[in-house]
């Protein structure tokens, strides 16, 4: 079922979560967006005129929505979802996101000739990604539709009593209102993984309260009974490897083109796994020898120390750099074979 709603860029800043040593996190959804973009996009962005007017909290146009789905590690996910998807983990991370990211397709949309105001008269209200405008103020906007449509009629499906607004990061608006991307993603975190243990638990990020009468059913994968998150270890990398194995066997390469470039992503994704966990595995660590420039053929060399740079170089998914020291106290601790404490 698809419902009317206004496309507009985010606020300056949204806090969300809790800081362990008080306060809240505050980012910057509109900065950061552009992050995700490629270089095409980029440049779209940068040499579209109209791109030069957009700001916090403006109206880029309205849209026909619908929901879609909801993420899981299954999804097949367009290239516009996936770089969403990216986004937003560089942000909760994996395991946050798993189960609460949520994907509404744009059916049609109508954009604005130059972005719009968001009237909203108190901005407090704005606690979440879908929101409500001003009492009277979706009948100005649609006037101001019509006169830029240029005597055009508007589509049906344009209502002058919709007030739902969703207010996405500002790239992401642009993209959907050029028609660039068909498709947006909200992160919807339960609130344990945004919340320290003791905190008072806010309100979701989402807004359901907002679209929970006009928005569709989203379409969930079969479940996996009793899923828990797995830890990367050897045992679990050649278990994976093994599977990558088993569905290759069911392919068929030799008179399937699809089942060719298939195969070979599968061939590829099993030696990788299966290289993974032979880096793992503990029988081949040496206790007291690195050979800092990776592996080589010898036995008494067997430790990729190009795994124990990875373990360590984890600091971009730091929030505050007062953690820092802590982290890679930690990460040596797991990494680094027990003989090197002794030394």
């Amino acid at each position: 079922m698809a419902f009317c709603c206004w496309l507009a860029t985010h606020g300056k800043e949204q806090r969300w979560g809790n800081v362990q040593k008080g306060g809240r996190y505050k980012t910057d959804w509109n900065d950061c967006s552009v992050h995700c973009l490629d270089a095409a996009e980029e440049r779209a962005l940068r040499s579209d005129p109209w791109a030069a007017h957009i700001e916090n909290d403006q109206i880029l146009g309205v849209m026909r929505v619908a929901a879609a789905f909801k993420y899981n590690a299954l999804a097949m996910l367009s290239q516009c979802q996936r770089k969403q998807y990216n986004f937003w983990q560089s942000v909760f991370g994996t395991e946050c996101l798993h189960e609460s990211l949520y994907f509404f397709n744009v059916v049609d949309i109508c954009a604005f000739q130059k972005p719009v105001e968001l009237p909203v008269t108190d901005h407090r209200k704005l606690k979440c990604f879908f929101g409500q405008v001003d009492l009277h103020s979706p009948q100005d906007l649609v006037a101001q539709l019509r006169k830029d449509v240029e005597g055009s009629e508007l589509p049906e499906w344009v209502d002058s009593n919709c007030h739902l607004v969703v207010r996405l990061p500002a790239a992401h608006a642009f993209l959907i209102s050029r028609n660039l991307w068909n498709s947006f993603g909200l992160p919807d975190p339960s609130p344990e993984n945004l919340f320290s243990v003791g905190v008072r638990l806010r309100s979701r990020m989402l807004g359901w309260s907002h679209i929970e009468n006009v928005a569709g059913p989203f379409t969930v994968a079969p479940q996996v009974q009793d899923f828990q998150e797995p830890q990367l270890s050897a045992e679990l990398a050649g278990q994976i490897a093994q599977t990558v194995r088993v569905l290759a066997a069911r392919l068929n390469p030799e008179s399937n083109a699809e089942d060719a470039a298939l195969y070979e992503a599968c061939y590829q994704g099993a030696y990788t796994l299966q290289r993974i966990r032979d880096d793992l595995e503990l029988s081949s660590f040496n206790k007291k020898v690195v050979q800092s420039a990776g592996r080589v053929c010898t036995a008494r060399l067997p430790f990729q120390a190009s795994y124990m740079l990875q373990c360590i170089l984890m600091t971009s998914h730091l929030r505050d750099s007062s953690d820092l020291k802590d982290v890679l106290l930690r990460a040596i601790d797991i990494v680094m074979p027990k003989s090197f404490a002794e030394a």
